[in-house]
């Protein structure tokens, strides 16, 4: 019987994960500029509401979390992205918001064990751990790779711990 090993198991298993890695790391990227409208596409918005709201009721009336920058101007409450006519109750706005294949990429790194995929989370998050230990199993100790190697481990432990810190 053939003896399973942490290279062998190693290898299979980055072979079985590579869509979700593709997925996580781009995903990851583009949430890099999620305080920026990168990758997020504008949707114009007309609306008309009740007419002489204030600003909390307007960004309530409106379905928007709150105004940013809101000043008013004779009968008109500008904010950013949009104004309001307090006279007539007419709202013209912009929003910005992920396409849907970027949304649902983006959403698995915010799931909880509240959502029906957090097992997926939860093994990939442990199959990173794996592969981030057994690489150290790759090559036997006296090697001069594995000696080049844990200087490579020592110098990312050292960078993490100075990146964190930061």
């Amino acid at each position: 019987m053939k003896t399973v090993s942490a290279r062998s198991i190693h290898r299979y298993l980055g072979f079985f994960l590579l869509g979700i890695m593709v997925v996580y790391s781009l995903s990851g990227v583009i949430l890099v500029f999620r305080s920026t409208n990168t990758f997020k596409v504008e949707t114009v918005h007309h609306q008309v509401v009740a007419p002489g709201l204030e600003t909390d009721a307007l960004a309530e009336a409106l379905g928007l979390r709150r105004l940013r920058g809101a000043a008013t101007a004779g009968d008109t409450i500008r904010f950013e992205g949009g104004t309001y006519s307090v006279r007539t109750g007419e709202a013209d706005y912009s929003t910005w918001a992920y396409p849907v294949v970027i949304k649902q990429m983006t959403a698995l790194h915010t799931k909880s064990t509240r959502d029906s995929v957090y097992a997926l989370n939860l093994f990939f998050g442990l199959s990173l751990l794996f592969f981030s230990l057994s690489s150290l199993w790759m090559f036997r100790p006296q090697t001069r790779i594995f000696r080049q190697g844990m200087i490579a481990v020592v110098s990312g432990i050292v960078f993490t711990v100075v990146v964190l810190m930061l």
